[in-house]
């Protein structure tokens, strides 16, 4: 399976429901769909986090287990990951179409081709590994205070500090943090390399444009640049409903967690609530400001290129005798609109985006600090 430099991000995106060597005729059916997907580990943990979260919320709502700030993000976070699934689930063809229209672009003017399945595997197993060790951590927190936090972390049943009681602890850690956090990470980082291939594929073109000597030689190529932005477009639509579905979820993770700190007593803030939110906190900016920060990244270089074809343009006005037709084809290239990276135009991945987050978060901190004082 041709994993067009995403390394092993693409068997976790196949694993969604769709097979890797599936057609598309086979791929309207959904049962076939689905018999795919009951094959992928993935669909296999959504099962058990949904038997896991659903019923064990609706016993401690019925109970009275729970307040409701520990239940409203516990249900919003949970639904929106869901979601989020569905719309990776929905969407793996396209992502798999779209890589592989840039790919074949990439060779057809023979530019250069960026492999990044090294770093993007290293990045993925070492989440992975980060997860076993933040619940192995937090069961060990839960085993030194077991008085205050039993209630709320076993949702009302009881459970008791016996090997077997932290083995269910663990897989029930195991299984909510991989669907709150582990799984938006994988999406976020397989979305973070799809906006780096395009980074990489606007410098590659931009590479083999200034080592061409004249713009008669290499007008062909000019003209390609057009097709190369429609791709890139192609890339923010298919991207686009997925990375406002994660950057509502993280976000929501974010200020919830950073109201938690402001909002609650020190008594409160034991051991095992502090790890769990410092880890959620820091996870999701993470995830956020990464994904951010390369989306960005297309914008600049669209840019540079942008500012390449204005200088060729001077140059070839600054012929003798200079050709109206390169003229015309130069000019229209560099009013080509600049592609931005957005989340369902609501969200735009610009550096000012990036300030606007921290700018947000000190305003949103003060604010209750305000209302604890």
């Amino acid at each position: 399976m041709h994993t067009y430099g995403y390394g092993m991000l693409w068997n976790v995106l196949a694993l969604f429901g769709i097979k890797a060597n599936s057609n598309s005729e086979q791929t309207k059916c959904k049962i076939i769909k689905l018999s795919s997907g009951l094959k992928s580990p993935i669909f296999f943990l959504y099962v058990a986090s949904a038997f896991y979260s659903i019923p064990m919320l609706i016993h401690a709502i019925i109970d009275i287990h729970l307040e409701l700030r520990t239940i409203l993000p516990l249900l919003t976070t949970c639904s929106l990951s869901y979601v989020l699934w569905y719309v990776a689930y929905k969407r793996c063809q396209l992502h798999r179409h779209v890589a592989r229209k840039l790919n074949d672009f990439l060779l057809k003017n023979h530019c250069e081709s960026f492999n990044r399945s090294k770093l993007l595997n290293s990045i993925m197993v070492t989440e992975f590994l980060l997860q076993l060790i933040y619940v192995s951590l937090l069961v060990y927190c839960l085993n030194l205070e077991p008085e205050k936090i039993d209630t709320v972390w076993t949702f009302g049943f009881e459970m008791e500090f016996s090997f077997w009681g932290n083995v269910a602890r663990f897989l029930q850690g195991s299984v909510y943090t991989f669907q709150v956090l582990t799984f938006p990470g994988f999406v976020s980082l397989f979305m973070s390399g799809m906006y780096l291939h395009c980074r990489d594929s606007l410098i590659s073109y931009g590479r083999r444009l200034k080592r061409f000597p004249k713009p008669e030689m290499h007008l062909p190529y000019i003209m390609e640049y057009s097709i190369m932005i429609e791709i890139v477009r192609e890339f923010e639509d298919v991207l686009s409903t997925p990375a406002f579905i994660l950057v509502s979820l993280n976000f929501l993770l974010m200020f919830n967690n950073v109201a938690t700190f402001f909002l609650l007593d020190d008594t409160a803030l034991h051991l095992p609530f502090l790890l769990e939110n410092g880890v959620c906190l820091i996870f999701s900016a993470y995830s956020v400001l990464s994904m951010s920060l390369i989306a960005s990244e297309t914008c600049i270089q669209a840019q540079k290129l942008s500012k390449c074809f204005e200088n060729l343009y001077e140059e070839e006005m600054a012929r003798p005798k200079p050709l109206l037709r390169n003229l015309s084809i130069i000019k229209a290239m560099t009013d080509k609109e600049i592609p931005v990276m957005s989340a369902c135009s609501v969200v735009y991945f610009t550096r000012s985006f990036i300030l606007s987050v921290f700018g947000g978060f000190f305003t949103y901190a003060l604010l209750f600090i305000n209302i604890k004082n």
